[in-house]
């Protein structure tokens, strides 16, 4: 079980420097740690199963610090501001390779007076107790321990993590079986660690709120589709299952909402998809005959919206995960969310109505193309300065109708932000060109008339 040390190498990183390892059905992490412990061993201690990984590094037999490969780091900065604990003016003086890694940003809240080192130690504790309670549990897979110096490391004068207190492995340890127990005998299942939910859109004074106990109301305020259940217990220092309970509850309660990371990177894909394929056939648009213009750009929005409407049969909340949804009911739904839009922008524009409406869920609106058909010269061109700016408007309401649907409030800092913006700026680049030379054009008309 046991690999003997090579004293002829010692490089930390090659094969021979592994000088323990074996399968925890045999020795598990408990007895590994104490033996190292009672050794006085400084290196890395590699813990892994088929799901998971821990690396534990120890200086002189004691723990300095532990990471897990496999799990992003928690958004330190982030959480904090949410908290009140950093202002947006500090923030903003973070430099980008202190916010590269949770030791980075860790390092510089230390040195800028952000956070002082007791709470450091505090937090790193609370990663390697976290941590450990749930691995003290694994039956299954193996461990190496590797000799490494780069443990020991200091900087002079500066602050590093690396350099903190050492962590007594005894005491670490009898923590971690404390919470493994506490959670082992939980009353309320907790949501697994790296569940993500979202805040529910509710009244400032529900009731609800009023009864949430403080940490409560912590867990509910930091939850946002960015920081998963882990992060959030890092951030207030409360056990993660402790967290997933209460994240558990709000969510019975109707408060939070599960976030799919998968289903939502999806989401976004699909809606800027959606957004990119309506921008590049906008930049392909002739810009010949003001008029021609008016009627190719009111078709070209009507075909986003169409566009639209088909990604939301897929990702709205109401047909979203139902696996018996037909398309017949997706189609009805998709004119239940179109029609009030469609009612109102007609009454806006009259001229357009009987021209555009709804058929099996989508918008129905080729009438405009054959406009030319039935009327003639200004009246012609009024109709689709109409249609143009019906369009128009309906592509913005039905957008954000369908973000406030999919995302909830929950809606900046996405990837398709950046593309709808510059979408809406070359419409309404075009729209303005347009309503100058249509305002010109109906003045000359005007002045002709009179004389």
């Amino acid at each position: 079980m046991f690999g003997e040390p090579d004293m002829n190498d010692d490089g930390p990183g090659g094969p021979q420097s592994r000088i323990l390892d074996g399968d925890l059905e045999t020795l598990g992490l408990q007895s590994t740690l104490k033996m190292l412990a009672l050794g006085g061993k400084t290196g890395v201690l590699i813990v892994q199963t088929s799901s998971s990984r821990l690396n534990i590094y120890l200086q002189d037999g004691a723990i300095t610090r532990l990471e897990e490969p496999s799990t992003p780091d928690p958004d330190l900065l982030g959480l904090f501001r949410a908290m009140g604990r950093v202002s947006s003016d500090q923030a903003m003086l973070v430099p980008q390779d202190a916010r590269k890694d949770l030791p980075a940003i860790t390092q510089y809240m230390v040195n800028n007076g952000l956070l002082s080192p007791a709470e450091e130690l505090q937090r790193r504790e609370f990663v390697v107790t976290q941590a450990l309670s749930r691995a003290i549990r694994w039956e299954k897979g193996r461990f190496e321990f590797r000799r490494d110096n780069s443990v020991m490391r200091r900087t002079g004068g500066m602050y590093t993590p690396s350099a903190g207190q050492p962590m007594n492995v005894d005491h670490v340890l009898l923590e971690a079986l404390r919470l493994a127990d506490e959670r082992d005998h939980m009353t309320v299942r907790p949501l697994a660690r790296t569940a993500c939910a979202r805040k529910l859109p509710v009244a400032s004074n529900d009731r609800r709120l009023a009864s949430l106990s403080p940490d409560a109301a912590w867990i509910y305020t930091l939850c946002n589709e960015r920081h998963p259940a882990y992060a959030i217990a890092f951030a207030l220092l409360i056990p993660e299952a402790v967290v997933g309970a209460w994240m558990t509850t709000l969510l019975e309660q109707g408060l939070l909402e599960l976030v799919d990371r998968r289903f939502e990177d999806e989401l976004s894909r699909s809606l800027t998809q959606a957004i990119m394929r309506s921008k590049a056939a906008l930049e392909k648009l002739p810009r010949g005959a003001p008029e021609q213009l008016m009627m190719e750009l009111a078709l070209l929005m009507g075909g986003f919206i169409n566009d639209l409407l088909t990604h939301h049969a897929r990702f709205s909340r109401a047909t979203r995960g139902r696996g018996d949804t037909t398309p017949t009911d997706a189609s009805r739904r998709m004119g239940q969310l179109i029609a009030p839009t469609l009612d109102r922008a007609s009454r806006a524009y009259p001229r357009m109505e009987g021209l555009i409406g709804v058929e099996q869920g989508q918008l129905a609106y080729n009438d405009i193309k054959t406009l030319n058909k039935v009327v003639r010269g200004q009246e012609l061109i009024t109709c689709y300065w109409d249609a143009a700016r019906m369009m128009r408007a309906m592509v913005r309401e039905i957008y954000d109708a369908i973000c406030a649907d999919e995302l909830g409030g929950l809606r900046n800092g996405r990837t398709f932000d950046e593309p709808w913006a510059a979408f809406l700026r070359e419409v309404d680049y075009e729209m303005g060109r347009l309503h100058q030379w249509y305002t010109w054009q109906s003045g000359s008309r005007q002045a002709k008339g009179n004389g």
